[in-house]
């Protein structure tokens, strides 16, 4: 099974933070965070949380911040890892 592949474009160049949220709020895993140039930016996510175990299926919501600006996707995964 492939890793999420995450993929977005900033406006202008900023501060940003991606991280993963599972249905209940909680953080999964923070992906980035870092300054970022204006440019298209992939970033893959294996699938496990910050303590290295896979998270399984589910529907989890990937959140990007940047600057005052805030973006958040549904992510659905299905079957093992």
């Amino acid at each position: 099974m492939q890793d999420v592949l995450l993929r977005y474009t900033l406006s202008r160049d900023a501060n940003v933070r991606l991280a993963v949220y599972d249905a209940t709020g909680r953080r999964v895993r923070e992906l980035a965070k870092e300054w970022r140039r204006l440019e298209v930016t992939s970033i893959g996510w294996d699938r496990r949380d910050e303590g290295g175990h896979d998270v399984g299926s589910g529907v989890f919501f990937a959140r990007l911040e940047a600057e005052e600006q805030v973006l958040t996707r549904k992510v659905a995964l299905i079957g093992a890892h």
